[in-house]
């Protein structure tokens, strides 16, 4: 639902999502997850179109090192995520 609600741009209704599924994302796959670090990386973009700088940051350096450790420094998805900070 959180992705269906950004890509129809409802970003406060897809941040809702996003936040009822990051805990159980985490729980079930840890906290270095890719899609623990996705989640968060929508939790971004989300907070970014709503005008919420400071916590589409927060997501932006919780995203970074697992990107880093999933995929390494050189990752494309890295460059973007330094480029959204």
């Amino acid at each position: 639902m959180g992705v269906c609600n950004l890509h129809l741009g409802n970003f406060a209704a897809a941040l809702e999502c996003y936040g009822k599924a990051l805990p159980i994302l985490i729980a079930t796959h840890g906290e270095a997850d890719e899609n623990v670090g996705k989640t968060y990386n929508d939790m971004g973009f989300c907070n970014f179109n709503l005008d919420n700088f400071a916590a589409a940051l927060e997501c932006y350096e919780k995203t970074l090192p697992i990107l880093i450790a999933t995929h390494g420094e050189a990752d494309e998805n890295v460059g973007k995520t330094y480029n959204d900070m």
